[in-house]
């Protein structure tokens, strides 16, 4: 059986919405990514 999703996304035009503010998240992470991994210690 499937995990139930706890964000489910109804229509095609929230899956696209969803999908477009995570791909320019995870853009924005890998951008700063070289200098956030700095601040290890």
């Amino acid at each position: 059986m499937a995990k139930t999703s706890m964000r489910l996304l109804l229509g095609s035009d929230a899956v696209n919405a969803v999908r477009s503010t995570l791909e320019s998240r995870l853009k924005e992470v890998e951008a700063w990514a070289e200098y956030s991994v700095k601040t290890d210690y």
